[in-house]
């Protein structure tokens, strides 16, 4: 399974006017969109065959700097490596990504990391069966094991927010299970795919 990783950032006002800013970086990227929500938040995803192909790049002179986010930032990034539990196409590629940053919160035992393997299962596959862009995905942060990422692709916000409340019975346990033992942020992107040619 390759790696994601994920690059969470404040955008800056030059991105935010105009996104080809990154058009002269874009050989780094996989992926990149602007947080639907806030306008601010940007993500930048890069699809690594493994985590050691990354690790390559973070060793050659000039990094960070050679990759030339500068001018599309604004602040610290932040950046996971995940390794999601199936195929990532469908997520990345669907017109809007739902991309949740899940944190479990202090003190959490290895039994409750089991309950939310559990969870996040089941919630996916009762997403999936609702969904036309399958599979929802998930996975671990490499950088913080307390950390985790799931990503699910829809036709857009309005229809993700459709599902989830005209069953919201179905997933009540699921989304009061997640908020018992994690803290969440939910986004929604449209990811803009780039070449890496």
């Amino acid at each position: 399974m390759p790696v994601v990783e994920i690059v969470k950032v404040s955008a800056s006002e030059a991105y935010k006017a105009d996104p080809s800013i990154l058009n002269p970086v874009a050989k780094f990227l996989s992926y990149s969109g602007l947080a639907e929500e806030d306008g601010v938040t940007l993500y930048l995803l890069v699809v690594w065959e493994t985590l050691e192909h990354h690790r390559a790049l973070q060793r050659r002179p000039g990094y960070p700097q050679i990759v030339g986010l500068g001018p599309a930032i604004d602040g610290e990034l932040q950046m996971h490596h995940v390794e999601f539990n199936k195929d990532i196409s469908s997520a990345l590629n669907a017109p809007v990504t739902e991309i949740v940053r899940l944190a479990l919160k202090p003190g959490v035992q290895t039994a409750t990391k089991e309950r939310l393997y559990e969870l996040l299962k089941d919630g996916g596959e009762k997403i999936d069966a609702k969904n036309t862009h399958v599979p929802a995905i998930w996975g671990q942060s490499t950088e913080d094991t307390q950390v985790f990422w799931f990503l699910c692709g829809w036709d857009s916000v309005k229809v993700h927010t459709d599902i989830i409340h005209g069953d919201l019975a179905n997933f009540a346990p699921f989304i009061g299970g997640i908020n018992e033992i994690g803290d969440t942020t939910v986004l929604h992107a449209k990811l803009l795919k780039h070449s890496t040619d």
